[in-house]
């Protein structure tokens, strides 16, 4: 008589579900990390694109305190800023701004000047609101500073 040996093993239909099976959650694990990665590239971007808002209106207001005559020009659409004897240009063009040689790809919606309380259309500026449209989303800050007493003197002398 024989005697049959069986050796432990798995078939090839067990063999073929734990294949599948493994497929199918490599297959999800995958889907997972490309929705993760993608996440990650819209937070990155939305983060430096604040950043680069954040970084234009501080050196805005920076040069808004520094300058010691702030004044817009609508005909060049330029705001100038008179600081320790030099000037620090503004251009603001419907898709970048342009101050002195930097260009900041921004698209500026809307900007409205003021000069104590009041909005102006050219002159001695004090106050600056922009609205400025970044991938959609629409942004606005406004800057200001107070108008010095030599300022308040020429005024009275003129």
């Amino acid at each position: 008589m024989r005697q049959k040996h069986k050796i432990p093993a798995f078939t090839l239909s067990e063999i073929l579900v734990v294949l599948a099976i493994t497929s199918i959650v490599i297959a999800l694990a995958f889907t997972v990390l490309n929705l993760i990665t993608k996440q990650f590239t819209v937070m990155r971007t939305r983060y430096e694109e604040r950043t680069e808002v954040t970084k234009f209106k501080q050196r805005l207001l920076f040069d808004f305190e520094k300058g010691s005559d702030v004044s817009w020009n609508e005909r060049q659409q330029e705001l100038a800023i008179t600081i320790k004897e030099e000037i620090v240009s503004y251009e603001f063009a419907s898709d970048y701004v342009l101050r002195d040689r930097d260009t900041i790809p921004f698209t500026v919606q809307n900007t409205q000047f003021y000069y104590k309380g009041e909005e102006i259309e050219e002159g001695v500026v004090d106050g600056l609101e922009v609205t400025m449209i970044i991938r959609g989303n629409t942004v606005r800050f406004f800057v200001s500073r107070e108008v010095d007493a030599q300022q308040s003197i020429q005024e009275i002398w003129e």
